[in-house]
């Protein structure tokens, strides 16, 4: 017959066997990612099979973290998992973000990106540069579908005399990879040029600023 202790250590075994299935599950299937190094396709099996860019290796899956081999060393990554979005963190200290599927990947297709989280980034944000004696609004304006477009305003006053501007710019096609901070929105200019901005500030699920190399837009700065 078997003891209490025995019975309550084969259930502990039970359970955190359960427990790993589940969070590897969670996993399980395709994902379409921005690395530090630009979009990758990433995939897990449930055969232990972690497919990055083509390449195929070995992953275990222990509480929140992914071990993965890498050139044939075990290498520990950090994950979290919230709906359809996933966040890595390299060893390096850099995050790759990913979604669930095709919604973010290696391109665009014909229009414009069919990112599943696009709808977080919606109205005009506006970023301010300038002197005591120059100054420029840059204006974004994203319609919460994929596209955006861009203008400006500036003004001078010196000795000379003073006068202001405005103008529409050019515009393009975003895609929101994960709503939460430091994670990159992919754009493409419409002159086909990728390019890419970070999230600054969320509140209540909507992105309400994002950087933009050193300039930060946001939609209260539309106000000053």
């Amino acid at each position: 017959m078997r003891t209490l202790t025995q019975l309550t250590a084969a259930a502990t075994l039970l359970f955190c066997h359960c427990a790993a299935q589940a969070q590897q599950t969670a996993l399980l299937g395709a994902w379409q990612c921005q690395t530090p190094d630009g979009p990758a396709s990433l995939s897990f099996g449930g055969n232990g099979d972690l497919k990055f860019n083509g390449d195929v290796t070995q992953y275990v899956v222990q509480g929140n973290v992914i071990t993965a081999l890498v050139n044939g060393f075990p290498t520990q990554y950090r994950y979290q998992i919230s709906g359809s979005a996933l966040a890595i963190a390299n060893p390096d200290g850099s995050r790759t973000h990913c979604q669930r599927g095709g919604g973010m990947g290696g391109g665009f297709a014909q229009g414009a990106p069919a990112g599943a989280m696009n709808g977080a980034l919606q109205g005009t944000l506006c970023g301010w540069s300038g002197n005591s004696g120059y100054s420029r609004t840059s204006r974004v304006t994203f319609d919460g579908r994929g596209r955006f477009g861009t203008g400006s305003e500036s003004s001078f006053s010196n000795a000379a005399g003073s006068g202001y501007g405005s103008g529409s710019g050019s515009g393009g096609t975003y895609a929101v990879t994960a709503v939460q901070v430091g994670a990159p929105i992919r754009v493409r200019w419409s002159n086909g040029e990728d390019d890419q901005a970070t999230v600054n500030h969320v509140i209540n699920g909507r992105i309400t600023e994002i950087r933009y190399g050193k300039q930060v837009l946001g939609h209260a700065m539309c106000n000053m």
